[in-house]
């Protein structure tokens, strides 16, 4: 009677598994019916396998500033508006020579008087004859940018790029020295090296980027050093301007205030042309001496790793001041910075 009882039971349950599995199968392929399949709405995307798995675009990531800088933010909150007062011209506001002459010449007709050469590009006379000089043996002052008549905060020197050059004369022999000094300025500004293999992603014009390292050659020859057209000579780096002020924070943070015989960058004397073409580029050059080039942080925790150790350095700060007293105001830009200036006869030796 047990196993009678059992035995039924057992029919039972496989008759009650069969009939939940055939509601099953007609519950998928109703629900199957209702919701179109993926190749019926799409027929031209191709079947996925079961193995393929989803794969993001490659995106280049790129590390960015972790904290603001020191000498920007001291730029803007505290030397900006001390610039705006000591660099400010009067004479900026009057016309100049030239455009006086020019005016003159409009109220004459057109006719150009004899203090100014015209020269006119449509005249037959000026055609296949190269332009006149201008009369008198001065140099060309450069085009200095008139005053701006709405924000005054545009005329004040900014530092645009950074020019980090060192020389090495027994490259001309031998290349393989420009590699320690290439290591060098890589540990010193953090830049690449322009054409390396492994950076071949430096871009040139952005102007966030962080700047770039390129091996100097010679454009001229001389027999004397054994010198020819395109043969490296030394190495630079050029820096935009946010790297342009770290350098710069390091060198007078770090570096200067270490050096024993260094008491400050001489003046250029009184009596020096204010028209001459360094007083007008807007172009300030410190040069470093061996001793100093060992004092940066980059390269003081392993400086016996490095092989050129006699070598000087040049650094040239260029500025978005052209025209007169160019040169002065950006080094007044540059002693706000912490670069110390001195007269020459303030100099001991």
């Amino acid at each position: 009677m047990a196993s009678v009882t059992s035995s039924s039971l057992t029919h039972g349950f496989a008759r009650s598994a069969r009939a939940s599995a055939t509601k099953s199968t007609s519950s998928e392929s109703s629900l199957r019916a209702a919701i179109p399949s993926a190749s019926a709405a799409a027929p031209s995307a191709a079947p996925s396998s079961s193995s393929s798995t989803t794969r993001l675009a490659h995106t280049p990531v790129e590390i960015g500033p972790t904290q603001l800088n020191r000498l920007s933010e001291h730029y803007n909150r505290t030397l900006s508006p001390l610039l705006l007062y000591m660099t400010y011209d009067p004479q900026n506001l009057t016309p100049s020579s030239d455009e006086a002459l020019r005016a003159k010449d409009l109220e004459h007709g057109g006719v150009t008087s004899t203090a100014s050469r015209g020269w006119d590009p449509a005249s037959p006379y000026t055609q296949h004859r190269p332009q006149r000089p201008p009369r008198g043996n001065r140099r060309l002052a450069p085009a200095q940018k008139p005053p701006s008549a709405y924000d005054a905060s545009e005329d004040l020197p900014r530092i645009e790029r950074l020019h980090f050059s060192v020389f090495v004369k027994d490259a001309v022999s031998n290349k393989q020295l420009l590699v320690p000094v290439i290591a060098q300025l890589r540990a010193i500004t953090g830049a690449r090296v322009l054409g390396s293999l492994a950076d071949k992603g430096i871009n040139l014009e952005h102007p966030g980027g962080k700047g770039y390292i390129r091996v100097v050659k010679s454009s001229t020859r001389a027999a004397s050093f054994r010198v020819r057209p395109g043969m490296p000579v030394g190495v630079t780096a050029v820096l935009p301007a946010p790297v342009a002020l770290e350098v710069i924070d390091q060198l007078s943070t770090f570096v200067l205030p270490r050096v024993r015989t260094f008491s400050g960058y001489a003046l250029p004397p009184a009596s020096a042309p204010a028209r001459s073409p360094a007083a007008q580029s807007g172009v300030v050059s410190l040069g470093l001496t061996p001793e100093a080039m060992r004092l940066w942080p980059g390269t003081e925790v392993n400086w016996d790793a490095y092989s050129g150790k006699g070598l000087g350095a040049q650094i040239d700060i260029v500025t978005n001041l052209r025209g007169p007293h160019a040169t002065e105001k950006a080094r007044l830009l540059l002693s706000g910075l912490g670069i110390p200036f001195l007269r020459r006869g303030d100099i001991r030796t």
